[in-house]
Parts: structure tokens; sequence; C-alpha cells
């Protein structure tokens, strides 16, 4: 499966694809990443697709998801908070911002494997 993703993002980079459309493939190429557990991959791929399209609410959700599992808890409040301040109805976005300010004050560790989806 790592093979099939990194032919497929080898793609992505080399072709020149319209930018609304390229947003959903660096998604699901991240989705791909994160489905095997390649959380640095998974992030490069999200960038790329915020890279695309800056207001896309769907990869600034999972790009703060990607951020807290690697523990990079401060950059992960940012976006939440950037997501949250356009949609503040948001119940996934609001309990994954709780989540990441108590484990950033708490300087906690997240046990291996936890996931947020």
């Amino acid at each position: 499966i790592e093979f099939v993703n990194k032919h497929f993002e080898s793609m992505l980079w080399r072709e020149k694809i319209e930018e609304s459309r390229a947003t959903g493939l660096w998604i699901t190429l991240t989705q791909a990443y994160r489905d095997i557990e390649k959380n640095e991959d998974a992030l490069r791929c999200v960038k790329q697709a915020i890279h695309c399209d800056a207001g896309n609410f769907d990869s600034r959700l999972l790009m703060a998801s990607i951020l807290f599992e690697l523990r990079q808890f401060e950059n992960a409040e940012q976006e939440l908070r950037w997501f949250i301040a356009r949609r503040p109805e948001h119940s996934k976005a609001q309990k994954l911002l709780k989540m990441i300010v108590k484990a950033r004050i708490a300087g906690q560790r997240l046990p291996n494997g936890t996931k947020i989806r």
C-alpha cells in the first residue's frame, strides 16, 4: 500500500491539475497515508491540500488531527482556532480543541496508537 501511495503522490507532484480537483486528491492521499500510520507523509500531503485551497475546511480539520497525533499541540491548536473562528458550531472541532489545550497545558503524551478520526 505504501508503494501505491508514493506512486500516486509522485504523479500528483508531476501533473498540473486544477487546484480545486487537486485538493480532493491530496486529501484522499492524506487519508491513505494515515490508514497505514505514516503521519509525517500524511502531514506533507495535507499541507499541499491546504496550499491548493487555503479555505478548505476538511483539509484544516484533518491537518489539526494529524498535528495532534504527532503531538504538535501548538500547531494543532492554531489550525483548530482558525477552523472554529469560521465554524464555531462544529462539535468535533470543539472537542478536539479541548483535548489539545489540555494536552498542551499538561504536557502529557498520548498513548501510542491514539488516533483522532
